[in-house]
């Protein structure tokens, strides 16, 4: 799983420099130098962590509140 996310934030902070830099995004005029392009890439890189990190506790919550054990301690009291 960590593989996965590892190549996630690593594809997004490639790609995205790539899409600010094809001209695509109105109002950006493109990367014209190598710092320029770290930077977005960095960017671009830790927003997708985040995200991702973000998501994965949420699902953890959800598989939590899901799961059909009960501790010992939250059990139904006998009277």
């Amino acid at each position: 799983m960590l593989s996965l996310i590892v190549l996630s934030v690593v594809a997004t902070s490639v790609l995205g420099p790539l899409i600010l830099n094809s001209g695509s995004v109105p109002g950006f005029p493109g990367l014209g130098s190598q710092p320029a392009i770290l930077v977005w890439a960095l960017a671009f890189g830790y927003g997708q962590q985040v995200v991702t990190r973000s998501v994965d506790q949420r699902a953890d919550n959800l598989l939590s509140a899901a799961s059909p054990l009960v501790p010992a301690d939250r059990g139904i009291r006998a009277a």
